[in-house]
């Protein structure tokens, strides 16, 4: 009897649906694309005005001069959000991490707040907490 590979995606094309290890990531993870050609597409979507660049033009404007995506593979096993499943994407269940909540007041606008590891700045004056 034959075990079937998983096959395991960091991440989801928001375009084709399509799982997907490597291509752009748009403003930090808010959107995601596997294709060039869709890349491309969606960022004509967004400003006509850029109708006169040519594709790497326009490309090479959004990631150096507007900062609006990258490029990125992604290989750490944590990394990995999907699965395919008879052909189709599964989004992977993960235990959820417990995060402790700590409470102390702020050393210079002196608020007392909860805060995390993961937001540890003051909701009042942005001073960090840790």
């Amino acid at each position: 009897m034959k075990t079937k590979k998983k096959i395991l995606y960091a991440r989801k094309c928001d375009v084709t649906g399509e799982g997907m290890n490597e291509g752009w990531c748009w403003g930090e993870g808010l959107f995601y694309t596997k294709y060039k050609e869709d890349t491309i597409s969606e960022l004509r979507k967004d400003n006509s005005d850029k109708e006169l660049l040519s594709d790497d033009q326009l490309l090479e404007n959004a990631v150096e001069v507007e900062d609006l995506l990258y490029w990125t593979e992604w290989q750490d096993e944590s990394d990995f959000q999907y699965e395919e499943v008879e052909g189709k994407l599964v989004e992977i269940e993960r235990e959820k991490k417990v995060t402790e909540v700590f409470k102390d007041k702020c050393y210079k606008c002196g608020l007392v707040q909860e805060f995390t590891e993961y937001n540890a700045f003051c909701k009042e004056c942005a001073t960090c907490l840790l």
